[in-house]
């Protein structure tokens, strides 16, 4: 569900290898009567998106480590963990407390248009 979640999230963003940059689509307008509420739909989208890759960050390390515990004790290990490079460099893992709360969480959101980028 969480790779669905990253398919639709990336349909606004431009891949300028190796970072994906949004599409500010409140901007591709020469004169934008809406302006000021694509803007808030703009920044809606953007910490919804910010909010979802964070959480397939986390996604994919607790899968590598329970691949790693589980099933294969070399699965990713040379590569390590999947991260995040914002600014610096952050480790995203679930707490114990977050991990108890998939996968119904991913069914629980706030609105069901929030990847809606046009």
């Amino acid at each position: 569900a969480i790779s669905i979640l990253l398919c639709i999230s990336t349909q606004c963003l431009i891949e300028m290898l190796p970072t994906y940059f949004p599409i500010k689509f409140y901007k591709e307008r020469s004169f934008n009567t809406n302006y000021n509420d694509d803007v808030r739909r703009y920044e809606h989208w953007l910490k919804r998106c910010d909010s979802t890759i964070y959480d397939a960050t986390k996604a994919a390390n607790w899968f590598a480590d329970v691949v790693r515990e589980y099933v294969n004790p070399m699965f990713f290990v040379e590569k390590g963990k999947f991260i995040i490079e914002q600014g610096s460099l952050e480790l995203l893992e679930f707490t114990e407390e977050e991990k108890s709360e998939y996968p119904d969480k991913i069914l629980r959101t706030e609105d069901n248009d929030f990847m809606s980028c046009v």
